[in-house]
């Protein structure tokens, strides 16, 4: 049975050692040289002359012999793509944006290729992506993808917050390409001219930031538009971030990224109007070219995004094989369209967005058909919401594993939501596609955007109805990798299972399972016994403490309700399973069987922590054991004999200071964490700590 499946599905063979080397690429990383290249190429050689002489060993070597070809394959192309070229740290560059600078609340950031630099002794062309940030001013604006600017300020290398749990941001950006960042002040750059010829990924972006300002033009505006814009144009940098949190907690965040839904919404359209060209001989190579053109078109007008090219390349393929009178295996379809991404780019193997989006496309194709069978009936107009149902739970068991390991969330009702979002993600792509087309025709592309504007209105107040449901975000749980692993695990017997229908298969399953329960158990008890104390690398003083599920934030009293929303802040309880904090403001008196806090200090297990502001003369009768000295705050005095002074920057006074100082700008979060935590490989992300 598996051995068929697996003849049937050559791009799996292939896929999996390629991927085995891309990940032994990170695991055991060697930079790429002739000696190297000489050996990878040796090997290739080897096995092309194996293949043409030794044909009576071919059946029992080729198979080992090809899977050390693409394993060496995966990890000499990933080990080729990550090299680094150095910049130096003075001189004059030439960058090239890649797309419209986007407001930020202190600056407008942009990505950007450096092109060329010069220093004292040579110029260089390094072609190295790099994050812009431009101090606001009135010249900014005017800058569009393809803009020419020279560069009088040197790039830095991007760090990470230093915060526990922290996005690991420098990692990500690194996956991407871009090592980089630099903020200009007015006086740093100056605006050459416009590249002459920018290529295919900027054209792209300057003819999505027309069809935008179509939209407009058409008078949407705020949440409408940047909704509108990501679901029909792939746009979400502008996306606010309450909204973007009301999708994710109703279990819809996947319809405002556009991938395999969107492309397959459009490839509809166009099949609905033009399959009958598929009837005859001579006009299925117009079909198929007709069917790339929009397919393909489609992903230009989006940007050319990684997730819109992922489902694009799948339905060209799908499309090529039928037209040819192929047989068209949709698995190895699959397998070929992210084994071609992948070679062209090994970096996205560790990509969120394509490992989400190759399993919800797994999961949909091998379970839904399946569900769909046992619960389909012969009213046709249940059974449409009973597919999208099907649709939902499919996707949802190929996700599940990698949406709490990431997010440590579960939105329980998203069966619900997607009942409607998906059908109104179709209407709102054909309205905005007629919104586009209508454009010259002020009068019929202004009502149809008051009609869209009404109906995106309406979709986020249901989603706001969903997402307020009782239970409708499952948080508060622990979930590492090996949860991660056990759960794909037992997928996996499932699917031998039901294809097999075996006994042993059934009880690999109910033991995977069990053992999943076993790991979950010891998370628990790991999290109910976890002890931290954490002063966050933030511009405002907040300690947060934390015993078992229970914790306290103390921050000053005018971020005492906000500091619960600060991303840095919710990771931490997400990721550690925290239940929601007491807040606490620095001039509040609290107490309870955990805590003793005073106006200046907190007591807490065998800590005594000095809030800042403490008056000296406290220091007389209370040794602190960590003192938060922050620059604002009355009756700051160094003391020589405090365990350890927590601070934002250097002070002048710490250089003839004999206790501890933590330099919460250099060294990250101060944090001190239970023995219960110290092999939790999330917390080794701050820059530094005790």
């Amino acid at each position: 049975m598996f051995e068929q499946m697996f003849r049937k599905t050559p791009f799996l063979k292939i896929g999996v050692p390629y991927i085995i080397g891309i990940i032994s690429a990170e695991l055991f990383p060697v930079t790429p040289s002739p000696g190297w290249f000489g050996i990878y190429l040796s090997i290739f050689i080897f096995i092309f002359i194996f293949l043409l002489t030794w044909s009576s060993f071919r059946n029992v070597l080729t198979g080992t012999l090809l899977f050390i070809f693409f394993l060496v394959s995966g990890h000499f192309n990933s080990s080729l793509k990550k090299q680094k070229f150095l910049l130096p740290e003075s001189g004059i560059f030439t960058a090239t944006l890649l797309e419209t600078p986007v407001e930020k609340p202190r600056t407008m950031k942009a990505e950007a290729t450096i092109k060329w630099f010069a220093d004292k002794d040579s110029m260089q062309y390094p072609q190295e992506k790099v994050i812009l940030y431009f101090a606001k001013t009135d010249r900014v604006p005017g800058l569009r993808p393809g803009s020419r600017i020279i560069i009088k300020a040197s790039p830095d290398a991007i760090k990470n917050s230093g915060n526990p749990f922290a996005f690991d941001y420098r990692l990500y950006m690194e996956r991407r390409g871009i090592r980089r960042q630099v903020y200009l002040k007015d006086a740093d750059w100056n605006r050459v001219d416009d590249h002459p010829s920018p290529g295919m990924k900027i054209w792209a972006e300057r003819t999505r930031d027309r069809l935008l300002s179509i939209y407009r033009e058409n008078h949407l505006e705020g949440d409408v538009l940047d909704v509108v814009s990501a679901l029909t144009l792939g746009y979400k940098k502008s996306l606010d971030q309450e909204v973007k949190q009301v999708f994710s907690n109703s279990g819809a965040m996947h319809v405002l990224a556009v991938s395999g839904l969107h492309v397959g919404i459009v490839f509809l359209v166009f099949n609905t109007v033009f399959s009958f060209l598929k009837r005859s001989r001579l006009t299925r190579g117009i079909y198929l070219a007709g069917a790339l053109l929009v397919l393909w078109g489609y992903a230009f007008l989006t940007g050319l995004s990684p997730s819109v090219q992922r489902a694009s390349l799948m339905f060209s393929l799908v499309q090529v094989g039928h037209v040819l009178r192929r047989p068209v295996n949709i698995y190895n379809t699959i397998f070929a369209s992210a084994l071609i991404l992948l070679v062209f780019e090994p970096q996205l193997i560790a990509d969120v967005g394509f490992q989400l989006s190759y399993s919800a496309v797994l999961g949909i194709v091998y379970f839904q058909p399946k569900i769909n069978a046992i619960i389909s009936t012969r009213n046709k107009v249940l059974n449409f919401f009973l597919g999208l149902f099907t649709v939902s739970i499919a996707a949802q068991i190929g996700t599940a594993g990698l949406s709490c390991f990431y997010f440590r969330q579960f939105p329980v009702w998203f069966w619900i939501a997607n009942l409607v979002v998906i059908p109104v993600t179709f209407f709102l792509i054909l309205m905005g596609t007629l919104i586009l087309m209508f454009g010259l025709f002020p009068v019929v592309s202004g009502f149809l955007a008051k009609i869209t504007a009404w109906v995106v209105e309406t979709l986020i107040k249901l989603l706001h109805t969903i997402e307020s449901l009782p239970g409708a975000v499952y948080t508060g749980f622990d979930f590492d990798q090996y949860s991660l692993l056990i759960s794909m695990l037992i997928i996996l017997a499932l699917v031998f299972y039901i294809e097999s229908r075996r006994f042993r298969h059934l009880i690999v399953m109910i033991f995977f399972t069990g053992l999943f329960v076993v790991n979950a158990t010891y998370l628990s008890w790991k999290g109910n016994h976890q002890t931290a104390l954490i002063v966050y690398d933030l511009p405002e003083p907040i300690v947060h403490i934390i015993h078992g599920k229970e914790n306290y934030l103390i921050a000053p009293d005018s971020m005492k309700q906000k500091a619960v929303m600060i991303y840095d802040v919710v990771n931490v309880i997400k990721t550690m399973g925290l239940r929601q904090p007491v807040r606490l403001g620095f001039s509040d008196e609290f107490a309870d069987r955990l805590i003793l806090k005073s106006a200046s200090w907190v007591f807490y297990s065998n800590h005594r922590i000095a809030l800042p502001g403490t008056p000296v003369k406290d220091f007389d009768v209370i040794d602190p054991d960590v003192w938060l000295r922050f620059p604002g705050y009355k009756g700051d005095s160094i003391r020589h004999d405090s365990v350890v002074i927590v601070t934002p920057r250097h002070f002048v006074e710490s250089n003839n200071s004999q206790a501890i100082i933590h330099e919460l700008s250099v060294k990250g979060a101060f944090t001190k964490i239970s023995p219960y935590r110290a092999g939790n490989h999330h917390i080794t992300r701050t820059k530094g700590g005790l």
